[in-house]
């Protein structure tokens, strides 16, 4: 398709592009042809000229610049590759330290920090309860003295560190300050992320599917599928069956003895 770059024609031929794609999808009126973002926010299959209006250079504007619709940096991946981290963190401090010591002369170039269920919810290893939890799917760090067998050995002002940590997240990122300052790095030398995300980590364990159990348990509609989300983001038995006790509590038999 041959297409002149003026305004009205473009447009003309965009149309006609758009009646060639519809052709091609499903037809079952049940089909979900139209895709949306996590927000709901309708997403078209092609962005094209006509979709930008007013100025150029603040509704799309340049790499590297304001309103960064295409990409952070100038250059992007041209002068720089992206780093390369395998998400990584189980056991203990020693442990991970291992882990990731193999990782980086395997020539990986920066680590991401898994940190087990206690960390991540701000309790120590020895609380009750962390009962069960220590170092499960995560490094456990309780103190500074945790976070420099973690990293011993690994150059912290030559690699990027990101941490999968959300509400402690201060707590963390203040006892790697204290690391790098101990090691004699310049702070302005380190770098990296958090993942300061409490939301994320109430989608992702299960808290809103179980929230979503006990609200439905109070109405009178189906229970059925609230259990099933819970289910499909692997919830537990006893997870799912503490949600419905708060809610109708919990037969006791009448003793007779």
């Amino acid at each position: 398709m041959c297409v002149d770059d003026k305004p009205g024609n473009l447009a003309a031929a965009l149309r006609e592009w758009e009646a060639e794609v519809r052709k091609q999808l499903p037809q079952d009126p049940d089909a979900k042809n139209a895709a949306e973002t996590l927000s709901g926010m309708p997403v078209k299959e092609l962005y094209a000229p006509p979709d930008v209006s007013g100025d150029y250079a603040a509704s799309l504007g340049f790499p590297g610049s304001y309103p960064f619709t295409r990409g952070i940096q100038q250059t992007m991946y041209r002068s720089r590759f992206w780093t390369m981290r395998q998400y990584a963190g189980f056991g203990s401090a020693e442990d991970t330290n291992k882990r990731f010591r193999y990782l980086l002369e395997q020539g990986q170039t920066g680590l991401s920090l898994a940190f087990d269920l206690p960390t991540q919810i701000g309790y120590d290893s020895d609380d009750p309860l962390a009962l069960g939890e220590v170092g499960k799917v995560g490094v456990a760090i309780d103190s500074i003295r945790d976070m420099k067998i973690l990293f011993d050995q690994i150059p912290l002002d030559q690699i990027s560190t990101s941490m999968t940590i959300n509400s402690p997240a201060a707590v963390l990122i203040a006892m790697y300050v204290v690391l790098a300052e101990q090691n004699g790095i310049s702070l302005a030398k380190l770098r990296g992320t958090i993942q300061n995300d409490p939301l994320k980590e109430y989608i992702a364990r299960g808290t809103a599917a179980l929230d979503k159990v006990k609200q439905v348990a109070t109405s009178e509609a189906n229970l059925m599928p609230a259990i099933i989300d819970a289910v499909r983001v692997e919830a537990t038995v006893g997870e799912i069956c503490t949600a419905l006790r708060e809610v109708f509590g919990e037969y006791s038999g009448a003793n007779y003895y």
